[in-house]
């Protein structure tokens, strides 16, 4: 046998280093090891063929096939993409497009929320040539509000009809129209060549409370000699309307006295304008439980003389499902298209056919139909193929984003195949939270998921890529989450917009089992008749909501109610009137708990059960005011979070509370009042949206801003323990709607923080919002970002006294006497206050065919960027190089994972002696 010495030295085994600049690296970084999918949706708004078969779309997305089109896009009749047209579009529109018509001459007229097409001001209205570039020649010039002058507030088109002679009706939000400010309120009619058609004049228009400038209309259907209109107001050039809903003559704009709607109806703020049938009748569509007096789920026909058409009746909605789009056939059969995902008791998901007395046509049958998604649009083609429109990540089970051609009889057409389809590059991300194996929730408004139908939630693996085994094994939900609770049996409850989870009706509040499945047991029956914000937990498994809602199972609860843990209403806690002031209900948008089961609840609100109360509240176990609380801001509360100890930060709006300064963030004691040891300063013009504190003391705030402490940070900042700024945290450009220093204005929209959540493990921080971009680099609503962790660990493990000591708490300090230091410990994942010699490295002398090596194993802590682990070989204990291989990874506890490193050099006759070590670098 070979002479061999082997000599491990346990000073030269281990080496904790830092590099020259230990602490004056900033941290905030985006974290490049983590790659989250790019977060998509969609919506077809519109759809018109023409006559060569080509398709227009128009709709609220920036990419079509992958290619950039924003607000309109025209595809071929295999659903391949006209490039050419998209070209010629260049930025297209910088705001959705809700609209879409041919004139007789082949010129497309768009309108929509916009106020440019590609760089040129066009106020909500354009018009296009064939090829797709602007008619710079054809413009309606401004529609103004409020006034008589260019600075005062621009007006909008709300929807127009074009005529048969290509003139344009069109209503909306505007008062005067064109250069010379021609009074027009919210209803006028253009010529063919976009000039003001002074011979059409509705008189004075429509009206709001005896006022013009608060109406506005809404939608327009034309039929012929037969204008409707609908929108917010009260009369319409002085005949009163009790729904906002009035029929003109298409000519003249003479309002027809002898329809009426009869008094005491609800009003059409929840629906709009459907189609006429060929008998002249009306069909009303939205979201409605009844119209004038009569029982009817979302969807209506009126008789002539504006009556409800007894006749006619679809059954049962679900409610609060919605129908979004009617469209009625040349056999007189009526298209649906909604959030729905049963008509008349029949499975039937957001898009059904009715027969002509509103019973479900069975014959058309599209199956699954918008999965992981809705519809907004329906069309049947002259062919007898239906056009789906919609915001969605799958047709029927097939790979369609947003828009799909079935048969008639609901069969998905394989021959148009958009790929991958309408999408939007801006989707946002809510919610987010942090699973204790360090898996990531992200909930928000998205389809797609890296082109994977994912509807509105994702969870995310350690690196960002989507871990596949949570599916809730079909749709999903149906539409946006907004908050995410994770249970510490691992089971999920979320709350948003959504109606319903893979079918199973959920209305706006979940159980999820830790895989994505529903969780059966908790039905909340009736759910939230409209949509949630915060979400919280009790230790004794009760869920607490707040929001815009004013009933919870069908019981009125305005803005606040809990329920048990199997989905029940808990009746023991009752809010009163809950935050309703008169006949208005206010949406409260932050909750948080405090260990004595006290509720604290912000927002935007005057009162609380009939007591005046501004903006945060703090209500008992049983839902009634705790009037020990005083705390007033003086504006929006949008973010709570408690701390152990009971205190609480608050975010908003605000810059005072109880009348003392206090800047868009406060901390309270655990009675409400003021905690005067923390302070930001005033120069800072951020809104709060999120906080997440550490325990270090210091604080994360996410929201829309720019500035804190007079210093750059754009949506995202972290603060020090007395609400300084923590210079040592720069995220650079921060969170941007737009690659940072692209001028493209379309991508320049708004853009905010919204969730917040910290990896436990090591403070990493992540990040969900509005953004397309966070440091320069595309991030697409969800972003990870690089932290001090150690400072993390210190807080774990030191008390605040100790954490300022550094012989106590410092990376070469050794409380506990074992050996190792601090940063050694925390490379190795072990107590610093626990002295054990299990944490050290061990050597082994392996003999591998023949050849005898040394091998060093050691448990390396994960999700650490910027903690160096470096294994350096050596023959005389003076010259050290990296002549290791890592051999292989071995269990991991979710924290850190076992690795074993081999010496590249075996022990020979030459090499007698080898050494091998351990350095721990951390910046």
């Amino acid at each position: 046998m070979l002479p061999i010495l082997r000599t491990l030295l346990l000073g030269l085994l281990l080496f904790a280093s830092l590099a020259p600049r230990a602490f004056a690296q900033a941290d905030g970084t985006v974290d490049t090891n983590f790659n989250p999918p790019v977060l998509t949706y969609g919506q077809v708004n519109m759809m018109v063929r023409q006559p060569d078969g080509k398709i227009l779309i128009a709709g609220d997305f920036t990419l079509a096939n992958g290619v950039f089109a924003s607000g309109l896009a025209r595809f071929n009749a295999d659903g391949s993409l006209d490039t050419a047209f998209a070209a010629n579009l260049g930025t297209g529109f910088d705001s959705p497009v809700n609209q879409v018509a041919l004139t007789s001459t082949g010129q497309i007229i768009v309108g929509g929320n916009f106020f440019t097409c590609n760089g040129t001001t066009r106020n909500t209205l354009a018009r296009l040539n064939a090829d797709g570039t602007l008619d710079t020649a054809w413009d309606v010039g401004n529609l103004l509000n409020f006034g008589t002058t260019a600075l005062d507030g621009l007006g909008s088109a709300g929807s127009f009809a074009l005529l048969p002679d290509d003139k344009i009706l069109l209503i909306g939000t505007f008062q005067t129209v064109g250069p010379s400010f021609v009074v027009r309120n919210h209803i006028a009619r253009f010529n063919a060549d976009g000039t003001l058609d002074a011979t059409y004049s509705v008189g004075t228009g429509l009206t709001l409370g005896g006022l013009g400038a608060n109406a506005s209309g809404g939608q327009i259907l034309v039929s012929g000699s037969t204008t409707y209109i609908s929108g917010s107001y009260d009369s319409c050039n002085g005949v009163a309307t009790t729904t906002g809903l009035s029929r003109l003559n298409t000519a003249t704009g003479a309002v027809d006295a002898t329809f009426n709607v009869a008094s005491g109806t609800e009003a059409l703020s929840n629906a709009g304008l459907g189609a006429i049938d060929f008998t002249g009748r009306l069909i009303i569509n939205g979201f409605f439980a009844s119209f004038n007096g009569v029982a009817r789920r979302d969807i209506c026909r009126l008789n002539i003389d504006g009556t409800v058409d007894t006749s006619f009746n679809a059954g049962d909605i679900p409610g609060g499902s919605g129908v979004y789009n009617v469209d009625i056939a040349a056999s007189g059969k009526i298209y649906i298209s909604g959030g729905y995902n049963s008509v008349g008791g029949t499975p039937r998901r957001s898009y059904a056919r009715l027969n002509e007395d509103g019973s479900l046509d069975t014959t058309f049958n599209p199956g699954s139909g918008a999965t992981n998604g809705y519809g907004s649009y329906i069309k049947e083609l002259s062919d007898g193929r239906v056009f789906c429109g919609g915001g969605f990540g799958a047709f029927n089970g097939a790979a369609r984003t947003s828009m799909a051609i079935c048969s008639s009889t609901g069969v998905t057409d394989a021959t148009f195949l958009p790929s991958p389809g309408i999408t939007r590059g801006n989707a946002f991300g809510s919610a987010v939270a942090v699973q204790p194996d360090g898996k990531v929730l992200v909930g928000g408004f998205f389809s797609l998921a890296d082109s994977l139908p994912r509807q509105s939630l994702i969870r995310l693996n350690t690196d960002g890529t989507i871990d596949t085994s949570f599916n809730p094994g079909g749709v999903g939900g149906d539409n946006s989450c907004r908050a995410i609770v994770v249970r510490p049996d691992g089971k999920i409850y979320i709350c948003g917009q959504f109606r319903s989870w893979n079918n199973v009706q959920r209305l706006r509040l979940a159980r999820l089992n830790s895989d994505g499945t529903l969780d059966t047991s908790f039905d909340p029956g009736l759910g939230l008749n409209n949509i949630p914000y915060g979400l919280v937990e009790q230790p004794d498994g009760k869920i607490v909501v707040s929001g815009a809602f004013t009933t919870a199972n069908g019981v009125q609860r305005n803005g606040l109610a809990r329920f048990n843990p199997d989905g029940t209403l808990d009746t023991s806690f009752n809010p009163g009137t809950g935050f309703l002031n008169g006949t208005f209900a206010y949406s409260p948008l932050a909750i948080g708990l405090q260990s004595t089961g006290k509720i604290l609840v912000g927002g935007s609100f005057n009162a609380y059960n009939g007591t005046a109360k501004a903006n945060l509240i703090r209500v008992n176990a049983d839902g009634t005011l705790d009037t020990t609380f005083t705390a007033a801001p003086n504006s929006l509360v949008r973010a709570i979070s408690v701390l152990s100890d009971d205190r609480f930060y608050i975010g908003g709006s605000f810059n005072t509370i109880s009348g003392t300064s206090r800047q868009r963030v406060a901390r309270l004691n655990a009675d409400g009042s003021l905690d005067g040891t923390f302070l930001i300063p005033s120069t800072t013009n951020f809104t709060v949206r999120a906080i997440r504190p550490l325990a270090s003391g210091q604080i994360y705030i996410g929201g829309s801003g720019t500035t804190v402490s007079g210093q750059p940070r754009r949506q995202i900042a972290r603060l020090n323990q007395n609400g300084t700024l923590d210079t040592t945290f720069d995220p650079g450009t921060g969170a941007t709607s737009f690659l940072y220093g692209q001028t493209n204005a379309v991508f320049n929209g708004f853009c905010f923080v919204a969730g917040l959540a910290v990896l436990p493990t090591d403070g990493a921080l992540f990040a969900t919002g509005t953004f397309m971009a966070f440091g320069g680099q595309p991030r697409f609503g969800i972003v990870k970002l690089n932290a001090l962790q150690y400072e993390t660990f210190q807080a774990r493990y030191f008390t605040l006294a100790e954490f300022l000591d550094p012989n106590l708490s410092g990376l070469t300090a050794d409380p506990d006497g074992d050996g190792v230091s601090n940063l050694l410990e925390f490379a190795f994942n072990s107590n610093p206050r626990s002295a054990s010699s299990s944490i050290r490295p061990t050597v082994s002398l392996v003999n591998s065919g023949g050849s005898f090596a040394n091998e060093i194993t050691f448990p390396r802590r994960l999700f650490t960027p910027g903690l160096t682990y470096i294994v350096e070989t050596s023959s005389d204990l003076q010259t050290w190089t990296s002549g290791a291989s890592q051999l292989s990874l071995g269990a991991s506890d979710g924290v850190t994972q076992v690795v074993t490193f081999r010496d590249n050099t075996s022990l020979s006759v030459a090499t007698p002696r080898r050494f091998i070590r351990l350095r721990v670098i951390r910046p």
